[in-house]
């Protein structure tokens, strides 16, 4: 076993460990599993990195956060240990220079870090990608969003009240990790857009505002459907959306009545684009189009982000293979 850097603390049992990462501010209100050395290393096991590896950092904080300090909290957040790649992903897009993530994790207006996960390790880790997509009741997608959000309070230093000063937040700040649905061959994952291979795992994330949900069940036709959901981004105030991009989700039933009418997702981009009022979102690539939800109804929603894409873009990475020599289940979450 190697050893890790981080400071021992020790608690006589586990709700004395709970009480001690509440008066420290290192949980999210919610309890935690203690991370002890053992689970740890466990964590680390995943990934191909040393512990003491700089995975991203946050420059404008003098922060800099390490494959350990990932493990850890990727442990407090009850993440089984083959989540790690995709932990370590989202950290990377996260610290990329061009997510900007100093701002959005001090801004009043509260952004939640959502994480899309596409490829192989969506299969393979269960993750999410239909009914209640954005809701409970799958671990992979609690744990992995609530890591990252740990990570942005314990290693990015984002402690609400401090650092974050969000006025309202939103629930996604808790955790906020979809998986998109591959099944339908007629639409190109979100991560083959962006330039990778439909064989590859990706993690893309993106700074976003509270979802919302666009109802539309009067027509079958594409150009309504997609028309509603491009006039309910722009209800509130269509000035709002220059130079952003905006995460739109697609459920089943409305991805059925579009994709089955032979648009690709290069037409919704389009037809969102012609619907949102000229010079407000610069191009139709700035409408990130993801298949995800279930077949309870015919809803899709839409998120807009923090700021603008010139220094708050979404930036989607590789998930690495995981290393081979652990012997454990999943050793290759890509396939």
């Amino acid at each position: 076993m190697s050893k890790l850097s981080s400071r021992h603390l020790e608690a006589d049992d586990f709700l004395a460990a709970q009480e001690l990462f509440l008066e420290r501010g290192w949980t999210d209100g919610l309890p935690v599993i203690p991370p002890t050395p053992e689970l740890v290393e466990a964590m680390l096991a995943y990934t191909k990195r040393a512990g003491d590896d700089v995975v991203g950092e946050i420059p404008e904080r003098r922060r800099a956060i390490t494959a350990e300090k990932i493990a850890v909290n990727a442990v407090m957040a009850r993440c089984a240990s083959e989540y790690m790649p995709v932990v370590v992903a989202a950290v990377e897009a996260m610290c990329d220079p061009a997510s900007g993530s100093h701002g959005p994790t001090a801004s009043t207006r509260g952004a939640g870090l959502l994480i899309i996960v596409n490829g192989p390790p969506v299969a393979s880790l269960r993750i999410n990608s239909g009914g209640n997509v954005f809701g409970p009741g799958v671990r992979a997608n609690a744990s992995i969003g609530r890591a990252l959000r740990l990570i942005i309070m314990n290693c990015a230093g984002a402690y609400p009240g401090a650092v974050d000063r969000a006025t309202l937040g939103h629930p996604g700040k808790y955790s906020w990790c979809i998986g998109e649905d591959a099944s339908d061959e007629r639409w190109n994952p979100l991560h083959v857009d962006r330039g990778f291979e439909a064989s590859d795992g990706a993690v893309t994330t993106f700074w976003g505002l509270s979802p919302a949900q666009v109802d539309e069940h009067e027509t079958r036709d594409p150009d309504r459907i997609v028309q509603a959901i491009g006039n309910a981004m722009t209800a509130p105030d269509p000035d709002f959306l220059r130079g952003r991009e905006i995460v739109v989700v697609i459920a089943a039933e409305h991805r059925e009545s579009i994709a089955g009418a032979g648009w690709s997702k290069a037409d919704v981009r389009e037809c969102l684009h012609r619907t949102v009022p000229d010079g407000t979102v610069e191009s139709p690539d700035d409408f990130l189009v993801v298949a995800a939800g279930g077949t309870g109804g015919r809803f899709s929603a839409f998120s807009v982000n923090w700021g603008v894409k010139s220094g708050y873009a979404a930036v989607t990475k590789a998930i690495e293979i995981q290393n081979r020599t652990t012997g454990r289940p999943h050793d290759d979450i890509n396939g």
